[in-house]
């Protein structure tokens, strides 16, 4: 991996947490875009 100078001084579990953030924020982004539709698959997203 490059080395990132943001990351400098920063915990690999900080950095996880960051990016599991970056994650859901961008899937919470996605669900809210998309049209609101019942549930296919028993009321689970898969």
């Amino acid at each position: 991996m490059a080395h990132d100078t943001r990351a400098e001084g920063a915990s690999e579990p900080a950095l996880a947490l960051s990016a599991a953030l970056s994650e859901a924020r961008a899937a919470l982004s996605v669900l809210e875009l998309a049209p609101r539709a019942p549930p296919r698959r028993g009321g689970r997203a898969p």
